[in-house]
């Protein structure tokens, strides 16, 4: 990617690639891969942040896979529980993706209705809402931004949101 490509989300400011640093990301079946993550630094004097670029399938301060966490959540959804999950990650983790996604899903579900009524005119009926699941929300809601932007619901809604707060939607 190239310097000055990408705006601060906090001041608008332009990003330039700072440095590159090496995370492991767990995959389904157990096994850990290096993956280079690249972080940007804003120019602007009175911000200077810097800003980690991920890509789609890796989700901020964890280790596993999006795919990962999305499957554990829609086994644990789908079946009740964890019993029924061939998650490598313990029992205790996958309670923690399941409410951390609760919480922040809902926002989502809210920021997402919100961009969709602010830039496209669309709005959905929250009667209609009230008997679907978070992920069937999040489903629906980001059916009008075309297809899969990406290999999982969740990081479909990452990138949504982040270009959203980016100004390219």
């Amino acid at each position: 990617m190239k310097s000055g490509a990408l705006s601060c989300p906090k001041c608008v400011g332009k990003l330039v690639v700072n440095s590159y640093y090496s995370r492991t990301i767990i995959e389904s079946d157990g096994s850990s891969l290096k993956i280079p993550i690249m972080q940007t630094r804003c120019i602007e004097k009175a911000c200077g942040r810097t800003h980690a670029i991920l890509p789609h399938f890796v989700i901020p301060y964890k280790r596993y896979a999006a795919s990962v966490i999305e499957s554990a959540i829609l086994s644990f959804e789908e079946n009740g529980g964890l019993k029924y999950s061939d998650c490598p990650a313990e029992d205790k983790t996958i309670s923690g993706w399941k409410e951390q996604f609760e919480n922040r899903g809902a926002a989502a579900v809210n920021q997402l209705q919100k961009i969709l009524y602010d830039r496209y005119g669309q709005s959905v009926s929250m009667i209609k809402f009230l008997t679907l699941s978070l992920i069937e929300r999040l489903k629906i809601l980001t059916e009008p931004f075309g297809p899969v932007l990406c290999g999982s619901l969740i990081g479909s809604v990452n990138i949504i949101l982040s270009r959203y707060s980016s100004g390219y939607i």
